[in-house]
């Protein structure tokens, strides 16, 4: 699983503004109505710690959609496509990643500490068949920029840098 993608899928959530605690209050609203998928919309550059990279663009389908579409391109010519959503019954920002060669990636934030910060578990499978689990967090810093940090269930610990390239 490569660390940027679960750099983006956390950042999602962060840029977007999502807390549990603002999506529990109001369930009378359709969810597309209270989560601002719009933070994380356009083309993002990622930087990690162990020197990979890569470029994400995300969109929302449908302006009443609960999710977000993600098309990542590796620096290693790998692509991988994404969906990230919001499941209201386990208060749960989930985001699935699936590209070539058995390559995966999945990351649920369970952890909303304000309104710009969250943190959750990881797995996935990188193209080369390496198996990665851990945690991932994402803070976001301002509207282009955000910082991750993933650590491993092996003690890797990758810190991440996503800047925004460009709005839709």
């Amino acid at each position: 699983m490569k660390p940027y993608l679960i750099l983006i899928i956390t950042l999602s959530c962060v840029l977007a503004g999502c807390s549990t605690t603002s999506l529990k209050t109001d369930s009378s609203r359709p969810l597309y109505e209270k989560v601002p998928w719009e933070w994380l919309l356009g083309h993002w550059d990622i930087e990690n710690s162990d020197g990979k990279k890569t470029k994400v663009h995300w969109w929302q389908p449908d302006p009443k959609s609960d999710y977000l579409i993600g098309k990542w391109e590796h620096e290693d010519g790998t692509l991988t496509m994404e969906i990230a959503g919001w499941r209201q019954d386990t208060q749960t920002l989930s985001s699935h990643n699936y590209g070539s060669n058995g390559m995966y990636t999945e990351v649920n934030f369970t952890e909303f500490m304000g309104r710009r910060k969250m943190k959750g578990s990881l797995r996935g499978r990188e193209s080369d068949g390496k198996i990665v689990s851990g945690t991932f967090e994402a803070h976001q810093i301002s509207d282009g920029l955000v910082h991750t940090r993933q650590v491993q269930s092996d003690g890797t610990v990758v810190t991440g840098k996503m800047t925004r390239v460009s709005a839709q």
